[in-house]
């Protein structure tokens, strides 16, 4: 991802050099800031990743409600992100809009079950290490949905 990031950017620069209107050195800079966004979102999806391999590695295990409560946000989180992307895709005004809704859900989430996971660990419903990387992921899915309403904003931005 890096790479194609970094090809894009590139390119758009070197098209941004050219004579171009003022339109289209606006369309060039929402492109700019989408792929740094796309980028962001695939830094935080390596963290995850590089999550579920501690999990597996030092044999850790989530509680039943904690595994539920993981899958809700991803859930969420996920539903923005691609409804960023096909909002960039097709220039959706809708899906935009709907990425907005969505992000706001994984803020209102991610507190609650910031909160409900503390009070587990609290009551030794869980293990501390494993408490930890729940306590990671969830900052990762909610800076995912973020990227994802940068996007949204960038595609309305674009809209209008």
């Amino acid at each position: 991802m890096d790479r194609l990031c970094a090809g894009i950017t590139d390119y758009a620069i070197k098209l941004s050099s050219l004579q171009i209107s003022e339109k289209e050195h606006q369309e060039i800079s929402h492109l700019l800031q989408i792929v740094s966004d796309m980028e962001r979102v695939s830094d935080y999806c390596e963290n995850i990743s590089e999550f579920a391999e501690t999990i597996m590695e030092r044999k850790l295990s989530f509680s039943d409600t904690g595994r539920e409560q993981l899958q809700e946000m991803t859930e969420v989180c996920v539903d923005s992100y691609l409804y960023a992307y096909k909002a960039f895709q097709e220039n959706d005004k809708d899906r935009a809009l709907r990425v907005v809704e969505k992000e706001t859900q994984a803020d209102a989430l991610e507190v609650q079950l910031r909160t409900r996971h503390i009070k587990r660990l609290a009551n030794n419903q869980c293990e501390a290490e494993a408490g930890i990387v729940f306590l990671d992921a969830l900052v990762c899915l909610e800076r995912i949905s973020d990227h994802a309403r940068n996007i949204a904003e960038e595609v309305l931005e674009g809209i209008a």
